[in-house]
């Protein structure tokens, strides 16, 4: 039986693997990073070279950024990238620095039942979909040109097409969705106070007492802009750039 949903209240998430073979005749992956809104159907695809939780935060972003919003809860399958393991009552125990983005921003996290992944049946769907009718006709330097190839294919293609279940268009029934989706939030709710100490093995930046092992990389961050001393300063990379897990958690229920 298919469950659906009302505009703006699920998106599912997830990652793909494709294969490519390089120009001296090496095989190498890319991975894909395909969010769905559940009742559009419109799709956000981004490859990366390597599925990191920086990556996984980062895509997360560019998709609401282009989407428009937030949706009220977003479904996985049990990555590690969102849930690392269950504790000795099944609960489970979540990646941190992925819990702050939702609780950040405010969608709710939905695991699928372990060894159900067709719970998530519209983005394993899409992801059939990119393997299938991009990613055969793909030809790439490197992941910027690719990710700028997939943007044109979702515009020009994938949301544009007549959906065979909902027999409308995803890019028709987006504004509808987007209006019932939250707001991304603005320039100075993503500032972050934190403060970086540096060492021979590195640079370590401190959040509220606790110590995390990277710094912000993007322009304007204190690893570019101050010396070997201790500083304190504010993070203005916004919601693009890596700095999520210096961000303070939010008190609100997650959904499982």
């Amino acid at each position: 039986m298919r469950f659906e949903t009302s505009p703006g209240e699920q998106a599912q998430v997830d990652f793909g693997s494709l294969a490519y073979r390089t120009a001296d005749g090496k095989e190498r992956r890319a991975w894909a990073f395909v969010m769905v809104l559940s009742w559009s159907r419109s799709m956000y695809v981004e490859f990366v070279s390597r599925p990191t939780t920086e990556t996984f935060i980062r895509c997360h972003l560019n998709a609401f950024a282009k989407f428009g919003g937030i949706p009220g809860t977003c479904l996985y399958d049990n990555t590690k990238l969102v849930v690392l393991s269950r504790d000795v009552t099944g609960a489970p125990v979540w990646n941190r620095q992925f819990l702050d983005l939702a609780l950040r921003l405010g969608f709710d996290i939905r695991l699928c039942r372990p060894y159900r992944a067709q719970t998530k049946g519209r983005v394993e769907s899409g992801i059939k979909y990119v393997k299938h009718n991009f990613w055969p006709g793909a030809r790439f330097t490197d992941l910027d040109e690719l990710n700028r190839q997939v943007l044109a294919w979702i515009d020009t293609v994938a949301d544009v097409r007549v959906h065979g279940t909902t027999f409308e268009r995803p890019v028709d029934r987006l504004p509808v969705e987007r209006a019932h989706l939250t707001p991304l939030p603005g320039p100075e709710r993503l500032r972050v106070p934190f403060s970086v100490r540096r060492s021979p093995w590195g640079a370590t930046a401190t959040y509220g007492g606790s110590e995390r092992g990277t710094v912000c990389p993007g322009p304007g961050s204190p690893d570019r802009r101050f010396s070997s001393k201790p500083a304190a300063t504010w993070c203005r990379c916004g919601p693009a750039m890596s700095c999520w897990p210096f961000i303070p958690r939010l008190r609100r229920p997650v959904s499982v």
